[in-house]
C-alpha cells in the first residue's frame, strides 16, 4: 500500500520543472466569444492552437494556465488534460480510468465531483459514465491507500471533466476548481441574470 505526504500533496516532479513543461489546455467560454478569449489568452503568454464552438485550445506551461485562471475575464473554465482513453462502454471506461495514477494529481483527503458531456458517443448515458469515472478514481485510491476521496457535488476540491466522443474519452481536471464566472466575492445570493464573464464581454465589445 502506498503512502502519501503529510501535507497531502503528491509530487512526481519539482514544481519548477512542471511550470516549464508545455501542456495543451482547454479554456471554455460562451459561444461567440472564442476569438476574444483567444486574444486574451495570447496576452498571458500562451500559444493559441485552435478555437472550437465554446472553447479555445492553447499551449503553455502551468504558469500561463494559472494566469488565465486569475486574469481572464471571459473564460468559464480552464481544463488541464489527464488522459485520453478508449471507452467503448462504461466498463472499459472504468478499467482505463482505474489505471491512471490519480495520486500524482491529488490526494485522498480531497473531495471530488465529475461532470460529463458527450457528442455522438458509444456511451449514451452521461450520468452513468460520470459515476463510473468516479468509481474508478475512488477504487484506485482505496486500492493504493486504503482510503478514498469523498464526493461533493456542490463545492468540490477537485472537479473532473469527462468528454465522450465516439469510442474515446477525454478526462481533464478543472484548474480553478469551479466556473470562473463565480469570482468568489459572494458565497450565496440570487441567481444573476447575466454571468460576470458575459458582462465583461459586453463591456469589452462596447
Amino acid at each position: 500500500m502506498k503512502s502519501f505526504s503529510p501535507s497531502g500533496i503528491f509530487m512526481t516532479e519539482n514544481t519548477a520543472a512542471i511550470n516549464q513543461k508545455a501542456v495543451t489546455f482547454t479554456a471554455t467560454c460562451a459561444g461567440g466569444l472564442e476569438a476574444l478569449l483567444a486574444s486574451e489568452i495570447a496576452g498571458f503568454g500562451a500559444g493559441i492552437l485552435k478555437t472550437a464552438p465554446g472553447a479555445v485550445y492553447f499551449q503553455g506551461n502551468l504558469e500561463a494556465a494559472y494566469r488565465t485562471c486569475l486574469w481572464s475575464r471571459l473564460a468559464h473554465r480552464v481544463l488541464k488534460p489527464v488522459a485520453e482513453v478508449n471507452a467503448q462502454d462504461e466498463n472499459e471506461l472504468y478499467r482505463q480510468a482505474f489505471d491512471i495514477d490519480w495520486s500524482s494529481r491529488f490526494n485522498p483527503e480531497k473531495t471530488i465531483s465529475v461532470l460529463c458531456k458527450a457528442t455522438r458517443a458509444s456511451i449514451s448515458n452521461t450520468h452513468f459514465a460520470a459515476l463510473r469515472l468516479k468509481d474508478a478514481v475512488v477504487d484506485r485510491f482505496t486500492a493504493d491507500f486504503g482510503r478514498r476521496p469523498d464526493v461533493d457535488t456542490q463545492n468540490p476540491d477537485i472537479t473532473l471533466h469527462l468528454y465522450l466522443e465516439g469510442n474515446r474519452a477525454a478526462i481533464s481536471m478543472d484548474l480553478a476548481g469551479g466556473s470562473l464566472h463565480k469570482r468568489g466575492y459572494r458565497l450565496s445570493g440570487d441567481q444573476a441574470p447575466l454571468k460576470e464573464t458575459l458582462a465583461a464581454a459586453v463591456v469589452h465589445l462596447s
